[in-house]
């Protein structure tokens, strides 16, 4: 068998979208088996928005958040992406990509809403490392948001604990 030139090729399993929801899925599911202490799952969020017709009201995209963590004092959004590149490259310099900050900030917003611990809800960007460790963080208009990586080629021991400590509560390797 060849990749390319035979009557049989492989799919490209990492740029299949399959494994965009592959990554989204394991990150959902650790933090709900490792963090019982919180409520997790995906969450849709409402525009704070008025339309001038029902119509107008139907064309609005659906916000959807990929894991939505919440304790009786906080709550944490995180968008999960899975790029061969966290950054991109513009200018000579690596920026954020600007419409995954968007996205992330345009949920943290329309929260705000909700008044409480939502006002302030906390917004993460996870991407797995691809050779460049990420970890920015901004407050932007009374929002923490941060653009993190977790290196899944680390042991799980490692991989627990960068999971948990991006949500602060890591715990000792080995546990």
């Amino acid at each position: 068998m060849e990749e390319k030139g035979g009557t049989t090729t492989f799919a490209d399993f990492l740029q299949d979208t399959k494994m965009r929801s592959l990554f989204q899925k394991f990150a959902l599911n650790f933090y709900r088996r490792e963090r019982p202490d919180l409520a997790v799952g995906g969450e849709v969020i409402k525009w704070d928005a008025t339309a001038e017709t029902e119509e107008d009201w139907a064309l609005l995209p659906q916000m959807v958040t990929d894991i939505t963590l919440r304790s009786d004092a906080k709550t944490w959004v995180i968008d999960t992406k899975f790029y061969e590149e966290a950054l991109t490259g513009r200018f000579d310099a690596d920026r954020l990509i600007s419409a995954n900050l968007y996205q992330i900030f345009s949920y943290l917003r329309n929260l705000e809403k909700n008044g409480g611990q939502d006002a302030v809800a906390e917004g993460i960007l996870l991407y797995p490392c691809s050779g460049v460790e990420l970890r920015a963080g901004y407050m932007i208009q009374g929002h923490r948001i941060r653009a993190v990586t977790v290196n899944l080629d680390n042991e799980w021991s490692e991989i627990k604990a960068e999971l948990l400590d991006i949500v602060g509560a890591a715990v000792p390797i080995g546990k």
